[in-house]
């Protein structure tokens, strides 16, 4: 939103819909990280939370960093191409893809896996499956 002030742009429908699509990719790339993040099991030799949370944001970018890289880069690459163009409704579309997939990255790639590091939850999924599995044993068996 800031950059279409700095980009000259119009606030319309165009820049609208394109807004709308950020969202979706933003969520995208972050999306594919944090679901590898919770499907990742951090070993039991690991002493400390920290040292758990580190070692699964670091195998959710080594999982799925790659593809995440390469869905924005071929997304970046084919809109690079409109950048040549006159026409006001390409150079918005071009102008506000670059940003989304610029910072959609960013955030999928860099700031999410950081705060995953910091903050993220321990167990992973299938751990959270057992748990609620012994739950229900437990509650039928009362």
């Amino acid at each position: 939103m800031a950059l279409t002030q700095v980009w000259h742009l119009e606030f319309n429908q165009l820049v609208a819909v394109n807004l709308t699509f950020a969202l979706g990719v933003a969520v995208d790339y972050a999306s594919h990280i944090a679901h590898s993040y919770l499907t990742v099991k951090a070993p039991r030799l690991l002493k400390s939370d920290s040292e758990k949370r580190d070692f699964k944001a670091r195998k959710a970018i080594s999982q799925m960093g790659s593809s995440v890289f390469h869905g924005a880069f071929s997304t970046l690459l084919c809109i690079l191409v409109l950048g040549l163009a006159k026409s006001y409704s390409i150079v918005v579309f071009y102008k506000s893809w670059v940003c989304i997939v610029s910072f959609g990255f960013l955030n999928g790639m860099i700031l999410l896996p950081v705060l995953l590091s910091l903050v993220g939850p321990l167990d992973s999924i299938d751990d959270r499956k057992e748990q609620l599995a012994r739950a229900y044993t437990l509650a039928a068996k009362n």
